[in-house]
């Protein structure tokens, strides 16, 4: 069986997105590369994983919202100590 993925971003998602975040020119053009090689790469195949041990009923929906990058990576870097 086939499946078809189609991506819910198209370029001028990625390049609004990117002036948005106010990020560098090469920035962005990293990102259009990526959006342009996606479309040929194979998806994963999960039928050879073991999920025997992987709980999918215990699990937590995290609601938050995240005021800037900084604020973020303090959050993970305080996690780790």
């Amino acid at each position: 069986m086939t499946v078809e993925t189609k991506l819910p971003y198209d370029q001028d998602y990625v390049r609004s997105f990117s002036d948005n975040k106010n990020e560098p020119e090469w920035m962005r053009d990293l990102r259009l590369q990526a959006l342009d090689l996606v479309d040929g790469l194979e998806m994963p195949k999960p039928d050879k994983t073991n999920i025997k041990r992987w709980n999918f009923d215990d699990y937590n929906i995290m609601l938050m919202e995240i005021k800037s990058t900084h604020y973020m990576i303090f959050q993970m870097m305080f996690k780790c100590f």
